[in-house]
């Protein structure tokens, strides 16, 4: 795709359009992030999990691809991220941590494949989701995931 580039081990490196290929998440990813304001990411198949406070307040963070090979998105990954309004969550993925999502004022649809067995509490606080999506998902999840008591 035009105007992608990879994340190298040792230099992350972006391009002008402000679209990020992540083949390992850490400290320098989410630094990377930040400083050149990255709005689109494309995280790579072989990657697991997505740690802590991976992409928290990325605030640019408009757009992640989470690929196939992802079973876990642990807590507050995306905490802050109030530009983020698309994700993609794979039918991988079994856990959503707590406040994974929180603060994403700008996400105002989400699909949750069948996969999923646990949210954790706040995942969604803070979103825009309709009144409808979050009591489908408190009903499901057995307890307010959207933070809405």
């Amino acid at each position: 795709v035009a105007g992608w580039v990879e994340r190298e081990l040792s230099t992350p490196r972006c391009h002008s359009q402000g679209w990020l290929m992540v083949t390992e998440i850490s400290d320098a990813t989410k630094e990377h992030v930040q400083q050149n304001r990255i709005a689109h990411i494309v995280i790579r198949p072989g990657v697991t999990q997505i740690g802590s406070w991976a992409f928290s307040y990325c605030s640019s963070l408009a757009s992640v691809t989470i690929p196939d090979s992802v079973m876990q998105i642990s807590h507050s990954v995306f905490e802050g991220c109030s530009s983020l309004a698309s994700v993609t969550i794979p039918d991988s993925v079994t856990q959503i941590g707590d406040g994974a999502f929180c603060g994403c004022s700008s996400l105002v649809s989400v699909t949750i494949p069948d996969s999923v067995t646990q949210i954790g509490d706040g995942a969604f606080s803070g979103c825009s989701l309709s009144v409808g999506d979050e009591d489908a998902l408190c009903a499901k999840y057995g307890h307010c995931c959207c933070g809405r008591w």
